[in-house]
């Protein structure tokens, strides 16, 4: 059952995975815009918010 489900999360999490239809040139469909916008925001949104709010709130010596 774990590997089912890893199978499934794998197009949502990997980012190769879920920009592969760009590169092809193939039209979107609604799942593989969320997918392409998940891997998106797990990969480059939250370490892009983390690492900011990390700078912003260190003390300057």
């Amino acid at each position: 059952m774990a590997l089912v489900a890893f199978l499934i999360l794998a197009a949502w999490v990997d980012v190769k995975a879920a920009l592969t239809p760009f590169a092809e040139g193939l039209d979107l469909t609604g799942t593989e815009w969320a997918q392409a916008d998940t891997s998106g925001l797990l990969w480059i949104g939250i370490p892009l918010v983390i690492g900011i709010w990390r700078v912003l709130t260190r003390e300057v010596k």
